[in-house]
């Protein structure tokens, strides 16, 4: 049979120490979606158009995410970390042989060993600082009149988009009790 795209929403967490951000940079030092993006092409479900991928200086494949439909729903800065962060995209695989729950814990897992392997080679780390929690499928249903896809035949209902389907953000910060105490005598 033949490949299926599938419109996927990954929740998954990291610790961001490492890196410079959630967003890809062309080109750029390593980020939170570089690493998952080659992870997910490294387990086949992104498939870029041939020669449309580079591999950058640590081995990673990237492509253009727009390929993919890829949206986040927030961004972090360098040295950050997120517990929940969401990314909705268009997978490719095969149709499922699972019942879909088991299919899309599969992938996760299948994702979750890539990044692992990315980790070693990078950082000779034996776990991974990105872990995908879940993956789902989501439909299309969205209607919002700011967001009509006017693409082809007229107005269609838009695709699931991780930032503008979000429901809510919650941001948590934390600071060093000693960086607000006054140092006397300096």
């Amino acid at each position: 049979e033949g490949v299926k795209h599938i419109d996927t929403a990954i929740l998954f967490g990291y610790v961001g120490s490492r890196y410079h951000g959630l967003q890809k940079h062309q080109n750029g030092p390593p980020t939170i979606e570089k690493d998952l993006e080659s992870a997910l092409v490294k387990a086949g479900l992104i498939n870029y158009p041939k020669g449309s991928t580079q591999r950058d200086r640590d081995g990673f494949v990237n492509g253009d995410l727009t390929k993919c439909n890829w949206t986040h729903a927030s961004r972090t800065d360098k040295g950050v970390h997120a517990v929940g962060q969401c990314v909705a995209c268009e997978l490719r695989g095969p149709p499922p042989k699972t019942p879909p729950e088991q299919h899309f814990a599969q992938m996760a897992e299948m994702v979750n060993r890539k990044l692992a392997e990315q980790a070693k080679e990078l950082w000779g780390s034996d776990s991974a600082e990105i872990r995908v929690y879940a993956m789902r499928q989501v439909r299309r249903g969205f209607y919002d009149e700011r967001r009509l896809d006017r693409g082809g035949s007229g107005p269609a209902v838009t695709r699931f988009d991780a930032r503008r389907d979000a429901t809510g953000r919650l941001y948590e910060y934390q600071c060093p009790s000693a960086a607000l105490v006054r140092r006397t005598g300096a």
